[in-house]
């Protein structure tokens, strides 16, 4: 959505929309999504039938995407708003594509088709935003364009005038053209492909930090579309590797991207299967540095060498101040890194957060590393801690669940200690959520497509913690099984999802059912074991759970 600064924290408390995105338009920009902050990343997907379609961003959001900008423009509008409501469903935000229409000259039948298509999606909850140029420049940097800017600016007035709250956006191939479009957009996009020169070793690199520097320098919030194809029928000899993939990707954020959306994704696109995967991978880790990225507030690095591009963000929560530094390598071989920064000293506590390593003690203000050729590292540093916890919301000392505040994730965005099943193949999935949490830096995000899934958890026995975590509740002991948790309603029938807790075993002890709301709340259930774990039936919808305990009474 969008809003002037001033404004947005009134309206976002009268506004009763469930899924909401929100851009400021000022020098500190954000997106937000549930009144949480969204980092978009997603792709560019090809049209196919509606099934299809559906197939797709269910396989997509199940491995990490939170948005998504279909080539939909011909298709029939109530398929695109069906589609619009299983992205609500898997908590994705559509950037809703129009450029067919968008670059037409001013006319009347223009105005009431746009009307028309805007006064039937413009409420929907899974609306990010309006994509209404593609490549509108044609690769040139001045005019004339394909589509004049006249034609953009009809459009950008056109829908403004029926939605004042989502943003628009425009793309361009050329970054230095968008100088003639900025009057047409709320934010930009460029595609700085590296084909025909994938043979240079650093043109994809210094292409997405040119073009990113170009577009930061108009003074709006930008994206950046990386390459994900090539090897086909598109005129490139290749995809880019899934190293390349990696460091173009974050090029673009150390240099000032709002969100990601990659090109391009369909049944046999990309070719490479193994560069999609890292397109997956990093939209975790994105997700994960989400907090950092958008309420954070950027700064400088200075580093040796050169050829390692680095920025930091410094940012609160719960747990008290942090610093992010994140690095990329431009060149494709190893090298040694330096890091000096004022803000480090010797006391703070320094971890390479997807390597899953923490950093010997620097020495005073510095931080030595190494990085792979294209790589990238992301190092997370605890300035201050937060001791004022209430009681309730610590972890007790005889508490049995292997995770409870699902802090180790040895695989980004995936808990340690946690599994779920769901009737379909995709859809439904749990990760954790470094956005909103009661304790430390993460919650459990359920997101049930289903009518329900069933999550279970690790136990260890807090007695003999060497062991392996299968421990089973005692079938003549009682404990107390306590969870934190929250949810959104569902948008069509304003209704929250529920959950019921069980032991398990061969007689399931299960618990009433506990209808979540907006609000961090505790449940507990107490029972006695069933020589089995425990775990909970959650029904549809998106929910978060927090700092699961199981207690001995």
């Amino acid at each position: 959505m969008y809003y002037g600064k001033s404004k947005s924290f009134g309206l976002l408390n009268m506004i009763q929309v469930l899924f909401l995105f929100l851009i400021i338009k000022e020098t500190e920009s954000r997106f937000t999504q549930h009144g949480l902050p969204y980092y978009p990343i997603g792709e560019f997907v090809y049209n196919y039938d509606e099934t299809s379609n559906q197939k797709l961003i269910d396989m997509e959001s199940s491995f990490g995407s939170n948005l998504v900008c279909p080539y939909w423009d011909t298709n029939p509008l109530d398929w695109n708003i069906r589609y619009m409501d299983r992205c609500f469903e898997i908590d994705v935000g559509v950037h809703f594509s129009m450029y067919i229409v968008s670059g037409l000259p001013p006319s009347p039948e223009k105005t009431k088709n746009i009307t028309e298509m805007i006064n039937a999606v413009k409420n929907h909850p899974s609306l990010f935003a309006y994509y209404i140029s593609d490549e509108v420049d044609c690769g040139k940097s001045d005019p004339p364009f394909c589509i004049p800017p006249e034609n953009m600016e009809d459009t950008y007035k056109i829908i403004k005038s029926l939605d004042k709250i989502h943003p628009i956006s425009i793309l361009v191939n050329n970054p230095n053209a968008m100088k003639y479009y900025v009057n047409a957009s709320d934010f930009s996009i460029s595609d700085p492909y590296p084909c025909g020169n994938l043979s240079d070793a650093v043109s994809p690199i210094t292409t997405v930090s040119s073009q990113a520097e170009t577009l930061s320098a108009l003074g709006q919030p930008f994206m950046i579309t990386p390459m994900a194809f090539g090897g086909d029928d598109g005129g490139c000899e290749r995809t880019p590797t899934p190293q390349e993939e990696r460091v173009m990707s974050y090029l673009a954020v150390i240099h000032g991207a709002k969100g990601l959306q990659y090109f391009a994704r369909g049944f046999r696109y990309p070719v490479s299967e193994i560069s999609w995967d890292e397109c997956r991978r990093v939209a975790l880790e994105m997700q994960e540095l989400t907090p950092a990225l958008v309420d954070g507030t950027q700064f400088n690095i200075f580093n040796i060498p050169k050829t390692v591009e680095c920025s930091g963000w410094e940012y609160e929560y719960n747990m008290g101040k942090y610093i992010i530094v994140m690095c990329a390598n431009i060149v494709n071989s190893p090298t040694s890194l330096l890091i000096k920064m004022d803000e480090l000293d010797n006391s703070d506590t320094i971890t390479s957060i997807f390597d899953n390593r923490i950093l010997q003690k620097h020495s005073f203000d510095t931080i030595y590393d190494m990085i792979p050729g294209y790589g990238t590292v992301v190092y997370r540093i605890l300035k201050s801690v937060n001791h004022t916890q209430e009681k309730t919301r610590m972890i007790d000392f005889m508490n049995y669940v292997a995770n409870p505040s699902f802090e180790n994730t040895y695989n980004v965005g995936i808990p340690n200690g946690v599994s779920i099943v769901w009737e379909n193949n995709y859809g439904s999935s749990i990760k954790i959520d470094s956005r909103t949490s009661v304790h430390e830096f993460h919650s459990l995000r359920n997101i049930i497509a289903d009518d329900y899934a069933h999550v279970i958890y690790s136990l260890c026995n807090p007695e003999t913690p060497q062991d392996l975590c299968d421990f089973k509740l005692y079938s003549n002991t009682t404990y107390e099984i306590s969870f934190w948790g929250k949810s959104i309603k569902n948008y069509k029938t304003n209704i929250y999802p529920s959950i019921s807790i069980i032991f398990e075993g061969t007689t399931p002890n299960i618990s009433e059912e506990h209808i979540l709301t907006d609000d961090w709340k505790r449940y507990s259930f107490i029972g006695s074991g069933n020589n089995g774990p425990i775990g909970y039936n959650i029904s549809k919808g998106i929910t978060w759970i927090d700092l699961v305990q199981v207690v001995p009474m």
